[in-house]
């Protein structure tokens, strides 16, 4: 049986798409993608188009909780779900039987509620502004190991949760280790010379549900 995996997208069609095939590949995703009232024009396109179910939420933004507020899991009734964030894509050499890997260590782990990849921070490019409070921060992520995985804080960056799983951030989660990671796209981006798309999506972005997607690009803070 596939497992959903909801994934909260707005405005970036570009990881979007690149989540978007990986999880094709895997064979164990049922794709849904939640859109937080996109308008970029390429975006637009592309959601048009998706072979994968897609729910708009028009003229409102949900932020990373849209999968909650919703109640889309209503719709697709399952042991276990994925949430993650569009710009959060699992690495090159992340491999194909990730989801499977993650129920067996929620089964493992039993006391964690939440059971996620971990996020690469090992070469982050420095044309990332903020890369610096990146890797302080993430960082704390990887010093509790836990067997194969690190006892970390994790909410909606490929985090597998169990039926009726909520979001909370501080309840104990894991992280997986190497090769099980993902990149966060936003930390890869060229702060001095941003893409329309980037400059599209901060032009739109809240301040009250977005991170570390703020503050890398001038005027943009």
């Amino acid at each position: 049986m596939k497992i959903p995996v909801y994934i909260t997208t707005r405005d970036r069609v570009s990881p979007l798409k690149k989540l978007v095939s990986w999880l094709e590949k895997t064979g164990e995703a049922q794709i849904v993608i939640l859109d937080n009232d996109s308008t970029y024009p390429p975006m637009l396109k592309y959601l048009d188009s998706c072979p994968h179910p897609v729910y708009r939420q028009y003229h409102n933004n949900f932020g990373h909780l849209v999968a909650w507020k919703s109640k889309i899991m209503d719709t697709y009734p399952s042991d276990h779900f994925v949430v993650t964030d569009d710009d959060c894509v699992p690495s090159t050499a992340c491999p194909l039987d990730t989801i499977s890997y993650l129920i067996k260590a929620k089964r493992d782990h039993s006391q964690y509620s939440v059971v996620g990849l971990g996020l690469e921070i090992k070469n982050l490019p420095k044309h990332y502004r903020r890369r610096d409070e990146v890797i302080k921060w993430e960082g704390e992520f990887w010093k509790k190991p836990v067997g194969d995985f690190f006892e970390a804080k994790i909410d909606t960056s490929f985090a597998l949760y169990e039926r009726g799983g909520y979001n909370d951030p501080e309840r104990p989660a894991l992280r997986s280790n190497y090769p099980y990671t993902a990149k966060h796209t936003t930390w890869y981006v060229n702060s001095n010379k941003p893409t329309n798309e980037e400059k599209y999506y901060l032009s739109r972005a809240s301040a009250k549900v977005s991170n570390w997607s703020r503050g890398h690009i001038k005027g943009y803070e």
